[in-house]
């Protein structure tokens, strides 16, 4: 079951997850930029969403992301994300999540209060990415992302996301 919000993000009752998406429910998810670590470059993961996903099949993607859960919370949804998806241990991932920012989000598919994280793999990390959801992943320099920005079909949510972070980064550059 999903976790429905209000308008300000205050949980509401909760859905199975094909009625939260099929009606445009207002719920929460977690996402995660995920780095390689800062010997290998600290470069960001991207990957290609599978054709068979049921949410923007075949798009590209900077996020590992997930739906908050009934009785979960934004930490919860992106630890168990990042050892589903990627292969990291729920453990090491709740111990490297940083969080950025908490933001709202709706396009034509999707409608959400959303957590940002970043997370840094930890070094010799082999990732275990499921078939299922991904086509291909790999580690690019931003200037790689931005390129394939311009070129590739990213999902909105991601790309607002990045966007944000880059925005905050430049910020605390300036302070």
């Amino acid at each position: 079951m999903c976790v429905i919000v209000d308008e300000q993000n205050r949980v509401v009752g909760a859905q199975p997850r094909d009625v939260t998406v099929r009606n445009r429910l207002l719920g929460r998810g977690a996402y995660v930029l995920v780095f390689s670590p800062p010997s290998e470059g600290g470069q960001l993961l991207v990957y290609k969403r599978s054709s068979r996903k049921d949410v923007y099949p075949g798009h590209w993607d900077v996020v590992t992301a997930g739906v908050v859960r009934a009785g979960e919370e934004y930490e919860d949804t992106a630890a168990r994300e990042l050892a589903e998806e990627l292969g990291v241990s729920e453990a090491a991932a709740r111990e490297g999540l940083t969080r950025l920012f908490v933001f709202p989000y709706q396009d034509k598919i999707c409608h959400v209060w959303g957590a940002a994280f970043t997370f840094t793999l930890p070094a010799g990390q082999v990732l275990a990415l499921q078939e299922e959801e991904v086509d291909w992943a790999g580690f690019k320099s931003m200037a790689q992302v931005s390129e394939l920005l311009k070129t590739e079909q990213f999902t909105p949510v991601g790309k607002h996301i990045l966007s944000l972070y880059q925005q905050q980064q430049q910020q605390q550059q300036l302070s």
